[in-house]
């Protein structure tokens, strides 16, 4: 792995902390208190420990954990103080269940905990889309970062061409409804879909390595993404991006990520 793919780890947990801070005093980040962030990264890392204690065959990384714990905490919304510790053990136990022929979980760990956990605690998590005011420091501040890590880690193609898929969505559907062009490409500005495409889609131990495919990936989550949101289906991005990397993983198999997965294996260890 070189010095650019090591620095991308750790400035993703630099930059979702960021948002949590800064949404938290600045744009009104819907959150009872940071006391559940600790709880969300602490039931982790405990769920972590187990996994490698009595499942030494899958061992996982605990910088891993902490950033996909953090993303969690700054998604979901609840209510309840344990419900970020359910939403954290829910992506781990998705990392330990659902993985390839390599032991690599197939898809990305915080975006898969999502849909699982708003599904089956709809009472106790929830994504809200709105959780943020209108801040446009919140904005510069996701898309610098995100641009930032996207680069280093060699996944801005995956990212751009979601991008440019979501504004060609948004230009066919000004055909089939009476609706302008920037009423169906302004949803790509909110806050939570920025973080999906600078911190999901692009997740280098979940996507390939070849821009060509990262392409084809792009633009085929982001059509579908439009699909389910023009027969208004809730969370859509999250539901394009779990058939997309189902459908290319049962025709195609394994994403050749094997650089990404040794860092993270020497991460275990370290």
């Amino acid at each position: 792995m070189n010095l650019k793919n090591k620095l991308a780890y750790p400035l993703q947990l630099v930059a979702l902390s960021t948002y949590i801070i800064y949404g938290y005093y600045n744009a009104k980040l819907l959150r009872l208190g940071l006391s559940q962030w600790a709880i969300s990264v602490g039931t982790g890392l405990f769920a972590t420990y187990l996994v490698n204690r009595f499942f030494p065959n899958k061992k996982m990384s605990y910088m891993a954990t902490v950033i996909a714990s953090t993303a969690l905490f700054l998604l979901l919304t609840s209510l309840e103080w344990y419900g970020y510790a359910i939403a954290s053990v829910t992506m781990i136990l998705g990392k330990l269940l659902v993985t390839n022929e390599n032991k690599h979980h197939i898809f990305n760990p915080a975006g898969f905990a999502l849909l699982i956990c708003i599904c089956l605690f709809p009472n106790t998590l929830i994504l809200n889309s709105k959780q943020f005011i209108d801040s446009y420091w919140l904005l510069g501040l996701i898309m610098g970062l995100g641009a930032a890590i996207v680069i280093l880690a060699d996944r801005y193609i995956i990212s751009l061409s979601y991008i440019a898929g979501f504004a060609l969505a948004s230009y066919l559907r000004t055909f089939v409804s009476a609706e302008a062009f920037i009423f169906f490409f302004y949803p790509f500005l909110n806050p939570m879909n920025l973080i999906f495409i600078f911190h999901m889609i692009s997740d280098p131990a979940t996507t390939p390595n070849t821009h060509r495919e990262q392409i084809f990936l792009g633009i085929a989550i982001a059509l579908i993404d439009h699909l389910l949101r023009h027969f208004w289906v809730f969370y859509s991005p999250l539901i394009a991006l779990l058939l997309v990397r189902s459908i290319y993983y049962v025709i195609f198999g394994t994403f050749k990520t094997k650089e990404l997965n040794n860092f993270q294996t020497e991460a275990v260890h370290n």
